[in-house]
């Protein structure tokens, strides 16, 4: 079965799929909707099967940097924000 990629945007809450299918080669840097927001790549196979998430040295040498978690990640990442009083925001 194959993948369909998207956008995710996780500065909100609940995180919004942004929109169409993109190609999973491409980083999702921002979005023009959503210029000061965490953008991360969302693996589907329906349902959502893996979250690519940017590293905090993502484009330091002008490569993209990141991994891919399992989507239950995207529930913590939001939480330990929150309990340590950070942003979410890029």
């Amino acid at each position: 079965m194959s993948s369909v990629y998207r956008r995710i945007c996780l500065s909100h809450t609940p995180p919004l799929e942004l929109d169409e299918e993109v190609s999973s080669t491409v980083p999702p840097e921002t979005h023009p909707e959503h210029p000061h927001c965490t953008i991360a790549l969302g693996r589907y196979s329906y349902p959502l099967v893996e979250v690519w998430l940017p590293d905090p040295n993502f484009d330091k040498d002008g490569h993209p940097h990141g991994r891919w978690y399992d989507p239950r990640w995207i529930r913590q990442y939001r939480w330990l924000c929150t309990l340590f009083g950070e942003e979410t925001r890029a």
